[in-house]
């Protein structure tokens, strides 16, 4: 009997900060599994950064050389200002980017195909506690998205800043469960209209 998994609440972010290090993911999970087996977390690896004015097809080459499905997008303030996956290089971004521009494959920028940082949806760390491998992807599935973040909130350390924590990847997750999260962004809404839903 399958269980059916609610999704997770969601937060909206503006610019932010990060920290780093290294971490293996399990080999196998299963969706009973806990949330944080899926999580990249980055108190335990250093997520990959580039600017925003760099090339997409240098995201690219960066992401296949160290195997990971994402970048954190800064600006020359070393301030985050997007997230750029895998998946939206593959995906219909990099040809609308190229007729707006009316530049080649190869000059495409990488803001130019990035998710904005106001568009990222996030997941409060402390929602993590119980959650589940099945609560992300059915969180997943909900935004549409190929990714969502997760941050903490330190009001102690931080003054109440929101840092991120980590990311959920969907890629991720379909390698290490054989589930097949199929995502349209076509079908999926803002932050606003997804927080008003989610919340009620």
């Amino acid at each position: 009997m399958t269980t059916d998994f609610s999704t997770l609440p969601i937060e909206h972010i503006t610019s932010t900060e990060c920290v780093a290090k290294y971490i293996d993911l399990p080999q196998i999970v299963h969706i009973d599994d806990s949330a944080t087996d899926v999580l990249l977390d980055f108190k335990k690896m250093k997520p990959l950064t580039m600017n925003k004015d760099a090339l997409m097809m240098d995201a690219r080459e960066m992401m296949q050389r160290e195997n990971m499905d994402f970048i954190l997008v800064q600006d020359k303030n070393e301030q985050l200002v997007g997230v750029l996956s895998l998946k939206e290089i593959l995906s219909e971004h990099p040809i609308k980017a190229m007729e707006t521009r009316r530049v080649s494959r190869d000059e495409v920028l990488v803001y130019s195909v990035m998710t904005p940082i106001e568009e990222v949806h996030a997941i409060n760390v402390k929602k993590l506690k119980h959650a589940k491998v099945g609560h992300v992807i059915a969180t997943l599935k909900k935004l549409q998205s190929y990714f969502v973040l997760v941050i903490e909130q330190d009001m102690e350390k931080n003054n109440g800043k929101k840092t991120i924590r980590g990311i959920f990847i969907a890629a991720q997750i379909n390698r290490l469960t054989g589930s097949k999260i199929r995502i349209n962004p076509a079908l999926a809404k803002s932050v606003a209209e997804l927080q008003k839903e989610l919340h009620h």
